[in-house]
């Protein structure tokens, strides 16, 4: 059986917004049997707000695992989650955008 992930969508950090910061950050999660899942940064957007968003919602993802043989396996997966700003106006702020991309399995 093949298991699923169920990923969140952060909300776009405000001060990144105010600051214009925008990037895509790379996150791996994996779930051995028995265990907790294990959360990291594959890469960085280069910006702290924006990393820390993305990892708190990896945090909330719910993994259902791999099963072989009627038990759980490990199970990887890495997703990338770009967060992207329309150019502001005089009159209007930017308008941000969070989307959730190219998720994977690994194992």
């Amino acid at each position: 059986y093949k298991g699923n992930i169920t990923v969140f969508k952060p909300n776009y950090p405000e001060r990144a917004i105010k600051n214009r910061k925008s990037g895509t950050v790379g996150i791996q999660i994996e779930k051995q049997p028995n265990e907790d899942k294990k959360i990291g940064l594959l890469f960085s957007s280069g910006d702290r707000d924006l990393d820390e968003v993305a990892l708190n919602s990896a945090k909330n993802s719910i993994i259902i695992p791999d099963m072989e043989n009627g038990k759980p396996i490990q199970t990887i997966y890495q997703y990338d989650i770009v967060f992207s700003l329309k150019q502001a106006t005089p009159i209007l702020p930017p308008e941000s955008n969070v989307e959730i991309i190219k998720i994977r399995r690994k194992n």
